[in-house]
């Protein structure tokens, strides 16, 4: 087949950084946990300032800075499971609940009462009430979303801290977590993302001094005693939250990333990072998994018949396996609609791709690739 008419795709030259690759799709798992975009490394500007006042090693702080990015990895498993729950804005659902404690009866059925099929008649929503009331006590999907997130790090080749960091990221020190693990058991670094991304969230949803007091009032209950004494010293500081109030913190994170052998990935690991963003997308749906592999190996199949370069071909592979990346930011009742959607509704479908460009936009690796997905 003549290739006369086709433009060869421009690669940029030169090593890509994990963390500029991580950071990208931290974005991704932010609007997964119905966050804003830049939760996560803001989150991880406050922990590693936090790390430095606790007197972590380089090595510590380098397995902290990427388990910050990675930590809501497994956010659309808890989509998954929400869903059928929820049956409204699930994504909201979870980006509320990160603000409440979950060990509180009043709290968690005031999230209820917010969250659960807002707009269904009365009749309806009662019953689908009663339902979600019965499921509350379920830790198992939470436990699902540190799994994933575990996955994530193990097939990206991360570090073992990594791993059991964002394994184990949402534990509380009074051992009422997924996986029930209390105090020291607990690992150190865990124990700081946890404490930074509420931090974060409630910053972002509330304001400095409304931070601060949720992390006093559960200090001994959700957190280590001694890392909020930590984190109180240094918010003393008022560059922390000049800085956290930035609007696009992007290169200040990027600054911040510690010596380590991780700190450049090679080609072979850009398919790696492909392929768990595809799956993690894939996990938005029951009737999506495998998806984006499939259309990844027909594209690649195509592009092969057509005679391409074979580091275009890369490219187009690349960019089907993530072309739905942007699904992350539709809740399961626009992806899955029970009633005709609405036209506001309907413009939030039509701007998954936007954000599937201005996630992959920021990796220059991934130039080429967000412009074709």
């Amino acid at each position: 087949m003549s290739t006369a008419k086709y433009s060869p795709i421009d690669h940029p030259p030169g090593p890509t950084r994990l963390a500029e690759v991580l950071a990208a799709l931290s974005f991704a798992t932010d609007l997964g946990t119905g966050k804003s975009m830049g939760h996560a490394i803001r989150a991880c500007y406050l922990g590693m300032d936090l790390a430095h006042e606790l007197g972590l090693s380089t090595a510590e702080q380098a397995d902290l800075y990427y388990s910050f990015l990675l930590m809501h990895s497994g956010c659309t498993s808890l989509s998954l499971a929400l869903t059928p729950l929820i049956k409204g804005d699930e994504l909201a659902a979870i980006g509320d609940v990160t603000l409440r404690d979950d060990t509180r009866t009043l709290e968690m059925l005031g999230w209820l009462r917010r969250n659960v099929s807002p707009d269904a008649p009365l009749p309806t929503r009662v019953l689908n009430l009663l339902q979600a009331l019965l499921h509350s006590q379920d830790t198992g999907d939470v436990r699902g979303v540190c799994e994933v997130a575990f996955r994530v790090a193990q097939r990206l080749d991360m570090p073992p801290g990594v791993q059991n960091a964002v394994r184990h990221y949402l534990e509380r020190w009074d051992g009422k977590g997924p996986f029930g693990l209390r105090g020291s058991a607990i690992p150190l670094n865990a124990r700081l993302l946890h404490l930074a991304l509420k931090v974060e969230a409630c910053h972002t949803a509330f304001g400095r001094h409304e931070a601060e007091a949720m992390i006093l009032e559960h200090k001994g209950r959700i957190f280590d005693p001694e890392m909020v004494d930590s984190f109180l010293s240094v918010a003393r500081k008022p560059a922390l939250w000049e800085t956290l109030a930035q609007q696009d913190p992007w290169q200040v994170v990027l600054d911040l990333e510690p010596d380590s052998p991780n700190r450049y990935i090679e080609e072979a690991r850009l398919d790696n990072v492909t392929l768990a963003a595809a799956d993690f997308v894939d996990l938005k749906s029951p009737f999506t998994v495998g998806h984006s592999r499939e259309t990844a190996r027909f594209a690649e199949a195509i592009a092969r018949r057509m005679g391409l370069p074979a580091a275009d071909i890369t490219t187009v592979f690349r960019a089907a396996l993530v072309h739905d990346l942007g699904h992350v930011t539709l809740p399961g009742n626009i992806l899955h609609p029970q009633h005709p959607l609405s036209e506001v509704d309907k413009e939030r479908l039509r701007l998954h791709p936007y954000y599937t460009e201005r996630i992959l936009s920021r990796v220059p690796a991934f130039a080429a690739v967000a412009a074709i997905a």
